[in-house]
């Protein structure tokens, strides 16, 4: 009779640690992929043998760094439903794409099947791999874009790290309801795994593009990567906490710009 291992006090904890260093790594690699910043400001790393490219310079490295620290508090005290790398014309804050990393389920029973984790690194792997090639399913990145990361969870959760968050300078706020949605948009599944660690999927939300802005894009030269990161990145710390008033609150970071 075979015997199953029983779940460790800090199991959920190590599986919590590989997801969040997964969200951070695929952050770096939508800003590179997007064209968010110049790509000589990139740098690439392995990550479960894959190729990664991360962003090297010192203010996007901290403001990504502060996004990790908040969604591990937000995770280790319950649910996220959903981590969202949000682009936005910068002009008018509309939302353009929506990467979104769903976590359906994380499991802290993956000692029994997997236990040293290689199921679960071949899963990420997979998600890194597609991750990489999905600009050959997107339209193509446009000048003149800002960005932004969004959280789905609950307001119970949220009010349970709230102080711990802005003790650390880096407070949410709700998002905005324009930023929310997008309008007429084309869901892109990239992939979906279940593995005794965790039930997740990635998919991206386009906006569909109008026949004048097709054109208008078809024309469009080379992206200018000479500009200044450091001038884009000036406030992207300024953010202030509102209060949550719904169940399922949808909380946004502060967003960076490329400036074109």
């Amino acid at each position: 009779m075979t015997s199953s291992v029983e779940p460790r006090p800090n199991d959920r904890k190590v599986i919590l640690d590989i997801l969040v260093e997964f969200i951070e790594v695929s952050i770096h690699c939508i800003l590179y992929n997007r064209n968010l910043y110049p790509q000589g400001v990139f740098e690439k790393r392995n990550k479960y043998n894959v190729p990664v490219q991360m962003c090297q310079h010192p203010e996007v490295r901290s403001y990504v760094n502060s996004i990790i620290e908040s969604l591990a508090l937000l995770l280790s005290e319950g649910r996220v439903d959903k981590i969202s790398v949000v682009i936005l014309k910068e002009e008018t804050g509309e939302p353009l794409e929506k990467f979104v990393i769903e976590v359906r389920e994380i499991r802290d029973k993956w000692r029994d099947k997997d236990p040293n984790l290689l199921q679960t690194e071949r899963a990420l792997r997979s998600f890194l791999l597609k991750l990489n090639v999905s600009d050959a399913l997107l339209k193509p990145p446009t000048t003149g874009t800002t960005w932004t990361i969004h959280v789905d969870t609950t307001e119970a959760i949220f009010e349970a790290v709230e102080l711990q968050l802005i003790e650390k300078d880096f407070a949410w706020i709700e998002a905005e309801e324009k930023q929310a949605s997008i309008e007429n948009a084309t869901l892109v599944p990239l992939r979906s795994n279940t593995s005794d660690a965790f039930r997740m999927q990635l998919y991206v939300e386009e906006r569909k593009a109008e026949l004048s802005e097709t054109l208008i894009n078809s024309s469009d030269g080379i992206i200018d990567n000479s500009c200044l990161v450091d001038d884009t990145l000036s406030n992207m710390l300024d953010t202030t906490c509102k209060p949550m008033d719904a169940s399922s609150s949808l909380l946004s970071s502060a967003s960076t710009s490329q400036e074109t």
